[in-house]
């Protein structure tokens, strides 16, 4: 029997409703696979290197947070004609508070 090792529940990116992108400042835009508390896996197009130090910027709807991270692990996930994708496990330096997100709202926009 496998033991669960994690301290928080991982959420995948299709039960992310709340999330809506994800990019490294400054630089592209990520694809985040699954995140927690404590940190994301994230699909990228640019080289990241275990125990490097990246910033992170994810959003959604009326909301964006801004979190550095470490680089935990890293593989090549894909190759494709502009080049290779590469799979990174991050973990936040400070918690992301995943339930509070989870029910926010948008905020009404200013009238114009």
């Amino acid at each position: 029997m496998i033991r669960e090792r994690r301290k928080a529940r991982r959420w995948q990116a299709q039960d992310c409703m709340w999330l809506s992108a994800a990019r490294l400042r400054p630089g592209p835009d990520v694809l985040v696979c699954d995140v927690s508390a404590g940190g994301a896996r994230v699909d990228a197009p640019v080289r990241l290197v275990p125990g490097g130090r990246v910033d992170l910027v994810l959003s959604g709807p009326g909301w964006q947070w801004s979190v550095a991270a470490s680089v935990v692990h890293v593989r090549v996930c894909a190759l494709a004609t502009e080049g290779p994708r590469y799979l990174a496990g991050l973990r936040f330096s400070r918690r992301l508070e995943i339930e509070l997100l989870r029910e926010a709202r948008p905020k009404a926009a200013w009238p114009g």
